[in-house]
């Protein structure tokens, strides 16, 4: 049974570029929880907001594949769908930054999941496109 109310939570800056099809892969450390729901959704709900506090959901889009894989594991057609400027940056400053910045869901044992998704629907007209 494919959940519904799975939700992906992105910064601001990046709506545009997901709206646009630039970025189609999140990557984090996430919990076993996460990696379940985003296993067994078809659609996820993307959204945006405070970290504590209502999101606001911006699209609706399809869960094309998850993996669980290192961030050593990155390849250069990863790095074009992650967006943020990433295809013109070398793979080791990804896995440099990322792992860095993740370090301590990745002490806790967080494995990084590897969302791919395309948007099927944009709910927020506000939005650069």
């Amino acid at each position: 049974m494919a959940d519904k109310n799975f939700y992906i939570k992105f910064y601001k800056d990046i709506i545009p570029e997901i709206l646009v099809g630039k970025k189609t892969l999140e990557v984090r450390p996430r919990s076993l929880s996460f990696l379940k729901k985003a296993q067994n959704s078809e659609y996820a709900y993307l959204t945006y907001g405070p970290r504590f506090g209502a999101p606001t959901v911006f699209a609706k889009a399809k869960i094309e594949d998850v993996e669980v894989r290192p961030f050593e594991s990155v390849t250069e057609d990863d790095l074009v769908q992650i967006g943020y400027d990433w295809s013109n940056r070398p793979r080791e400053e990804f896995i440099n930054e990322y792992t860095d910045w993740f370090s301590k869901e990745l002490d806790k044992g967080y494995e990084p999941v590897w969302v791919h998704f395309n948007v099927t629907e944009s709910y927020d007209s506000d939005m650069e496109r």
